[in-house]
């Protein structure tokens, strides 16, 4: 299985990041269907294809994903892709 592993530094508390997580939670549901949950200071993610978890850090969020066979030909393309979600997520006022 192919796997994305992501560092996206951020300088906001650990309760700032979560609840920036949990309003785009509802969209990744919706949107990408994928099913998310929180294990401790983790979000879990989950669907056909895909399992990850996005961790909140102190200073950074440790994104790891695990693709399956199909969707690793597209790897490239969705760790960009979830690099450029997340960045904005943080940086947003």
């Amino acid at each position: 299985m192919p796997e994305i592993t992501i560092d996206i530094p951020h300088t906001l508390s650990r309760q700032d990041v979560r609840a920036r997580l949990e309003r785009a939670k509802e969209k990744l549901e919706n949107e990408y269907g994928v099913a998310c949950s929180w294990q401790g200071e983790a979000m879990k993610v989950q669907r056909s294809g895909l399992d990850g978890t996005v961790s909140i850090e102190d200073d950074r969020l440790a994104v790891r994903v695990k693709l399956g066979m199909l969707m690793g030909a597209f790897a490239p393309t969705i760790r960009d892709g979830i690099t450029q979600k997340l960045t904005r997520l943080l940086s947003e006022g």
